[in-house]
């Protein structure tokens, strides 16, 4: 009885990951039998830490608005016509050039997989527990123009500096796009 009312109060306090291990560990006693306190209380911890970290990936996952919440690197398939260098997209999935501030350009033909990449760099950034945010180049242009007509451009920047990394998808024609040369250079500033 004391144990379930226990499992309770862990939950109570907001602990779910600690009272699905103790639940666990109730309803196999002789598997734990052996560990001492000391033991037990570190798989309760760890599972808690498990259970947040686990929360947070999907709460950033979530919160970078990725087209393809679901992009994985593992995925891309690097077909001799892509002209993918596995190397370089494996080192980009380390997030080194976040740490460095470096940016990463993604070009190629319709349909070429651009977005999926950038998606997929963004949710191996999201497991690395950076905040994202992704968003395309016109939206972003669109965006910009606008606060810049209601002379609230810093506001756009200061919305976008709280993330870690800006995951931003080039368009085919972002490079034709007439009148946005000064929108572009003012966004190339750090955000």
């Amino acid at each position: 009885m004391i144990d379930l009312s226990t499992v309770k109060e862990l939950r109570a306090l907001r602990l779910p990951g600690m009272a699905r291990e103790l639940e666990s560990q109730l309803e196999e006693p002789q598997r734990y039998k052996a560990l001492s306190f000391e033991d037990r209380l570190a798989l309760l911890v760890d599972a808690e830490n498990v259970s947040r970290r686990k929360n947070t990936i999907q709460r950033r996952i979530h919160e970078a608005r990725l087209s393809e919440s679901q992009a994985c690197v593992e995925a891309i398939e690097y077909y001799e016509d892509r002209e993918l260098d596995q190397g370089l997209i494996t080192k980009l999935a380390t997030c080194a050039y976040i740490r460095d501030n470096h940016h990463v350009v993604l070009k190629g033909a319709t349909g070429a997989g651009k977005s999926y990449i950038a998606n997929a760099l963004g949710v191996a950034a999201c497991r690395q527990l950076y905040k994202v945010r992704y968003v395309r180049m016109p939206d972003l242009l669109n965006e910009y123009a606008v606060a810049k007509s209601l002379n609230a451009q810093n506001k756009v920047k200061k919305a976008y500096a709280r993330f870690d990394c800006n995951q931003r998808a080039q368009t085919d024609g972002f490079a034709e796009q007439n009148g946005r040369d000064a929108e572009r250079a003012d966004l190339t500033c750090r955000y």
